[in-house]
């Protein structure tokens, strides 16, 4: 990136709500950190050492117990609710609100929900929120929702507009990733890319 690009994105970021300014010690510089600081914990466990993703789990499985799954969910709409405003994330907004109605077997608001994160990408999944809608397919698929969602994909087009990630959504559907040998060579190795990501999160699922 341009040095005179950073400046102005930073500022478009801290006007967000994304990232806060911090004094960096020595000097009188300031820094940038993200603002939201469990973001740290999403990303060593995606990019740390195998030694600090076990530590990772060890606190995660401590919330777990420290919180009801009642005071989880609070939390977690709490949260949603304070992010709303940003206007670059209204797609992972509205897959965990489907992923919410998900948990409470009300396909009417999961379908909403979908059509509202549907409608707020093109042609592709964003880079910044594919790996919430992978997660949020694992998670629709392992409740159940999977042919429902197919049905849904292809009513909106999504299984052209999005092939690849419509393409791995069925195979999962299905039950083989076999299928993506059915969809043109040249989106073939995105669509398995996102069947395995889609699987990842499945694999960390309870059992049914």
């Amino acid at each position: 990136m341009p040095r005179g690009s950073v400046s102005p994105q930073l500022g478009r970021l801290e006007s967000i709500g994304l990232v806060e300014k911090t004094p960096i010690f020595p000097g009188k510089k300031t820094g940038y950190q993200i603002a939201e600081r469990f973001f740290n914990i999403w990303y060593l466990m995606r990019f740390a050492s195998r030694r600090q993703r076990t530590a990772l789990v060890c606190l995660t499985r401590f919330l777990e117990g420290f919180y009801t799954p009642p005071e989880l969910e609070t939390r977690a709409r709490r949260v949603l609710t304070e992010r709303n405003a940003s206007q670059e994330l209204r797609d992972t907004q509205a897959l965990h609100q489907a992923l919410f109605a998900a948990y409470e077997a009300d396909w009417n608001s999961v379908r909403r929900a979908l059509l509202s994160a549907l409608a707020e990408i093109t042609d592709r999944l964003p880079p910044l929120t594919r790996d919430d809608w992978c997660r949020a397919s694992a998670v629709l698929v392992h409740l159940g929702f999977g042919p429902r969602l197919v049905e849904l994909l292809i009513e909106q087009g999504a299984d052209v507009r999005l092939m690849p990630w419509f393409a791995a959504v069925e195979a999962h559907v299905l039950g083989d990733q076999r299928y993506l040998q059915n969809i043109p060579a040249e989106v073939r190795q995105v669509a398995s890319e996102l069947y395995t990501a889609i699987d990842r999160y499945r694999c960390q699922l309870p059992a049914n």
